[in-house]
């Protein structure tokens, strides 16, 4: 699932904060097939967690994570790993407002860097079929 605009907010925390050009990215998503409806359906009632679980965050802690970039940055670490950590947090975010059903979704959360998405997305995916095994469910097929 990808987020329009999540790319345009990296890029500006990169030349406003950074005062480079966006080289390095970091991805955060979820890699059950139906993420992306579940994030996407307002008319959904869910009893644990909301719909737009990944956008709402990001833009609400867009500003904190611009801080925490630059902040890393002034710290003499990289840019990669100081997207990776804001990533990390907006990850944290977003889990906390997953709709729960199997806890499969939330499982499937992932943050990496982009060169290193594959990887990332398979351990994801491992996750999310042991929690939908666990809550005696099928897992969601891989996409």
């Amino acid at each position: 699932m990808e987020i329009e605009g999540v790319v345009q907010v990296l890029a500006r925390i990169k030349k406003l904060f950074l005062g480079e050009q966006p080289e390095v990215s970091v991805i955060v998503g979820y890699t059950q097939a139906y993420a992306i409806y579940v994030h996407e359906n307002m008319e959904a009632h869910h009893h644990v967690g909301q719909a737009k679980f990944l956008e709402e965050p990001l833009r609400q802690l867009a500003p904190e994570l611009a801080r925490m970039v630059a902040e890393a940055k002034r710290r003499g670490i990289d840019l990669g790993r100081a997207l990776l950590l804001a990533g990390l947090r907006l990850q944290r975010e977003s889990q906390l407002l997953c709709p729960v059903d199997t806890g499969a979704l939330r499982a499937s959360a992932f943050t990496a860097m982009e060169e290193a998405r594959g990887p990332a997305e398979d351990a994801a995916r491992g996750r999310a079929q042991a929690a939908a095994t666990k809550a005696g469910r099928q897992p969601a097929p891989k996409p």
